[in-house]
């Protein structure tokens, strides 16, 4: 996937015939490209951008993502696609009755595990380096969570396997630091140390590539079989971008972290206001006072004709509307400072390109290989029915077999993982409960 990530604030992205134009703020040129060679445009912070170039892009299929500096994904605008009417219905019939369908309990159940297991092989990657009694017990437990998902009976006995699995990993995975980068557990929105903030940046990076690819193949993002359905949440996308934090998003962090690629002073503490960080602009010559207006209100105008921007109320007899007052201040969390955001995104990119041994006994295949292959059989699976198998669970030298239910369990059960009645808190692309 060819992306294109625009970070210099003040910046601007416009267009030329065919080709995508970036200028500084005072200007100059940056780059330029044709829309033929780039898939995806990522605009973070305060990066101006046309109309013109958001049509041309549309109209060659590039998507386009807006996020805050510190990776929280604002919203994205989609080129329209062909839709696979059929695929997306029978998408419905099963994520609309999620909690009781069992195609969706199947494809869930193969979603957690393979999340769970994929903590497992971080854990275990780990351990090849820094023997440890602790880790290694950490991760036997996991390994028996995963098959209690495996054998979950109904989704809220799905979601608490997985809540209590994601307490527990996530506590070892500070041991797995050995860099300056720490971490007290999760915590997001905001992160509240470095290593958290690049844990939900690079979730909501390759959850955007995910809801992309799912799109693609005629899939709608936002109907779900384990996230249930909320206003504006890709629950789809966040569905299988479970398999997929641990072994892509957090070994990446990790690395970067124990090689001593990012440090300390890498990281900026700021709320996630990426305009409150701009120079004010101009003062503009004083304006005639406007008339008198109550306190608290806003006058709406009647439309003119040959008005410029015309704004017409839902309701024709309104001719006031009230102005909340402005929010709080968000709270300050953890973000990357300019440079070293560059840094990451030069590495995260190349990350994401180079092939590897995913899974014993496979051919070695990119992270955006795999990703790709992974939503096609899920596509196929919601069509035909077949069983779905996640990705780290799909390799020649793994199993596919799920535990029966009706047969009770002769794994160990430990201390972190024997209560798992509470479910997680349902995730964004940049937080992991």
């Amino acid at each position: 996937m060819s992306l294109l990530y625009l970070t210099e604030q003040g910046s601007k992205l416009s267009k030329s015939g065919d080709r995508l134009i970036v200028r500084s703020p005072d200007g100059e040129l940056r780059l330029e490209i044709e829309c033929r060679h780039v898939e995806a445009v990522l605009i973070f912070g305060n990066v101006q951008f046309t109309t013109q170039a958001c049509v041309e892009m549309l109209s060659h299929g590039i998507e386009m993502a807006l996020l805050t500096l510190s990776g929280k994904l604002h919203g994205q605008l989609t080129p329209p696609r062909p839709k696979n009417i059929d695929l997306r219905l029978r998408q419905y019939q099963i994520g609309a009755a999620s909690e009781e369908h069992p195609e969706a309990l199947a494809l869930a159940r193969e979603m957690i595990a393979g999340k769970i297991e994929g903590a497992v092989s971080v854990l275990r990657g780990t351990l090849k380096n820094y023997p440890d009694d602790a880790l290694r017990r950490m991760a036997a437990d996991l390994e028996a969570a995963a098959a209690r998902a495996l054998a979950a009976p109904d989704m809220a006995t799905l979601r608490g396997v997985e809540g209590a699995a994601a307490r527990a990993y996530f506590g070892a995975l500070a041991a797995c630091c050995r860099g300056e980068l720490v971490m007290q557990g999760r915590s997001s929105r905001p992160p509240l140390d470095p290593m958290n903030a690049l844990l939900s940046f690079g979730y909501t990076l390759l959850g955007f590539e995910i809801a992309a690819l799912i799109d693609a193949v005629g899939l709608d993002p936002y109907i779900g079989f384990f996230h249930s359905e909320r206003h504006g949440r890709p629950a789809l996308a966040l569905d299988l971008l479970e398999e997929f934090r641990h072994p892509c998003v957090d070994r990446f962090c990790l690395t970067l972290n124990n090689q001593r690629v990012l440090k300390n002073a890498d990281f900026q503490q700021a709320p996630d206001d990426d305009f409150a960080q701009q120079p004010p602009p101009a003062a503009p010559a004083p304006a005639p006072a406007p008339p008198a207006q109550p306190s608290g209100l806003n006058r709406v105008c009647p439309s003119q004709a040959g008005s410029e921007v015309v704004f017409v109320p839902a309701d024709p007899s309104v001719r006031e509307v009230s102005i909340s007052a402005p929010p709080a201040p968000a709270p300050s969390g953890f973000r990357l400072t300019p440079p070293a955001l560059k840094v990451f995104l030069a590495r995260w990119n190349a990350h994401l390109n180079q092939p590897q041994a995913h899974v014993p006994g496979a051919p070695p295949r990119s992270w955006r290989q795999v990703l790709r292959a992974q939503v096609e059989r899920l596509a196929a699976s919601v069509r035909s029915g077949a069983p779905y198998h996640s990705f780290i669970r799909s390799g020649p030298s793994t199993t596919s077999t799920a535990p029966n239910p009706s047969t009770p369990s002769t794994l160990s059960t430990p201390s972190a993982l024997s209560n798992p009645s509470t479910p997680s808190t349902p995730s964004t692309f940049e937080a992991e409960p």
